[in-house]
């Protein structure tokens, strides 16, 4: 993407993007993009916001298991805060669904990652 950026700053009538910093990590790695949005309304950033969200992969919780919640959440609404958060990783693009994986769903490394977290 870093190449395809005739210039740092691109002009949609009132609205402007300023590019801040864009790098291109050695042996396709990835890239980031740093920008500016100023004077856009909430509807462009949003639309701009799904964008990338749906260009990225990125990994989700489905199932929790708490074992001992001392907090005053509900166990239910930590295991769907914690749904609610994307997990980037270099694996997220190989990964397939459950349904779609040839384990038939039933959990292998293809469709599946687990792990604990100890808080």
């Amino acid at each position: 993407f870093c190449t395809l950026l005739p210039s740092h700053r691109v002009r949609l009538a009132e609205m402007r993007v300023n590019i801040l910093h864009c790098e291109q990590f050695p042996h396709n790695a990835g890239e980031t993009l740093q920008f500016e949005l100023n004077d856009v309304d909430n509807s462009f950033a949003n639309g701009l916001r799904r964008v990338m969200l749906a260009e990225i992969p990125v990994l989700g919780i489905e199932a929790v298991t708490i074992i001992q919640n001392t907090s005053v959440l509900p166990d239910e609404m930590i295991a769907h805060r914690l749904g609610l958060v994307p997990l980037f990783s270099a694996k997220a693009s190989r990964m397939s669904f459950a349904r779609d994986c040839l384990c038939g769903g039933t959990g292998c490394s293809g469709c599946q990652i687990n792990g604990e977290l100890h808080v």
